[in-house]
């Protein structure tokens, strides 16, 4: 995939017609934006799987929530009487599970 970007600037740069420089100025910066995003990418996945096997079972974080709604009164009736481990956990736990996250 990297390898198909680098060789599409190289393309870019090296092309002999050169009418088009400010296109090719604005597709070089954004490929190249690109590739520096996805190789922070693929570090920090590095960094976190390092972490996790190594350092800390723990990964830096569980969730992103985009948007937090609480539980309505019926699904918090229903988790508090029908599911057993719900009382066996500590109380940062149960608001952690009381808030319902978005999935995008």
């Amino acid at each position: 995939m990297i390898e198909t970007i680098v060789y599409f600037i190289y393309i870019l740069l090296y092309q002999e017609e050169k009418n088009n420089s400010l296109f090719l100025k604005v597709a070089i910066i954004a490929l190249s934006g690109f590739t520096v995003l996805a190789i922070l990418w693929q570090f920090w996945r590095f960094i976190e799987t390092f972490w996790v096997e190594n350092i800390s079972p723990k990964p830096f974080y569980n969730h992103i929530y985009l948007s937090k709604r609480k539980l309505s009164d019926d699904q918090r009736f229903i988790l508090e009487n029908e599911f057993s481990f719900y009382q066996k956990l500590n109380a940062k736990n149960k608001v952690i599970l009381n808030i319902e996250s978005l999935n995008l």
